[in-house]
Parts: structure tokens; sequence; C-alpha cells
């Protein structure tokens, strides 16, 4: 069976193993969704297990077999404390656009 897994740098890894032989009609193993945020799940983190007897046997553009979960590493994340470094810009908008509209009205 051929897996493919994405990479962040463009194009897919694929993988093949032996022991994972399906049959038409098979049932697959379940895809892995992790709990992602509150509005889903990254596409990248989605896929079904790649098998610990798989090889690397390519690589290439489109997504051949069943699809893996990207690699994390050279990924990044948004962390609680990036996301935190927005909150003073936010402010700082809300508050001139509370100071313009006081003097907008003001100058009425």
């Amino acid at each position: 069976m051929i897996y493919s897994r994405w990479l962040p740098t463009g194009g897919y890894e694929y993988y093949e193993s032996e022991r994972a032989k399906f049959n038409l009609g098979d049932d697959l193993p379940d895809p892995i969704i992790p709990a992602g945020n509150e509005i889903g799940t990254a596409a990248q983190e989605v896929g079904r297990p790649l098998p610990a007897d798989a090889v690397l046997v390519g690589s290439g553009p489109d997504p051949v077999g069943l699809m893996t979960p990207a690699q994390s590493t050279g990924l990044g994340t948004v962390s609680e404390k990036q996301e935190g470094t927005l909150v003073p810009y936010i402010l700082v908008a809300c508050a001139a656009g509370v100071i313009g509209f006081v003097i907008g009205r003001a100058m009425k």
C-alpha cells in the first residue's frame, strides 16, 4: 500500500508498506483527527496512520494512495504567547477609533 505525506516545502513524500494490504471492500483504518481548536482541525493534521514498516520510496507533486498527517517538524504553530502580542495593537486601534469618533462628533 502506498501512503503520501504532505511536505510544508511543497509536494508529497511517498511511503510503501508491505504489511498493510487492503482488498476491494475492506474497511480502511480510521483517520487520525486531533482535537483541533474552536474552528476545527487543520487539514495537514488529519490522515490515516503510517504503518511502522513503511519505507520512503520517493516524492512528487501530487498525493498517491492514502494520506497521512503531515510531519509536525518545520510547520510551526501559533502559541498562546504569540497570539497575545496582537492584543495591544487591537486596543490601540480601538482607542484610535473611539477618539476619532468623539472628535468627529465634537466638531459638528
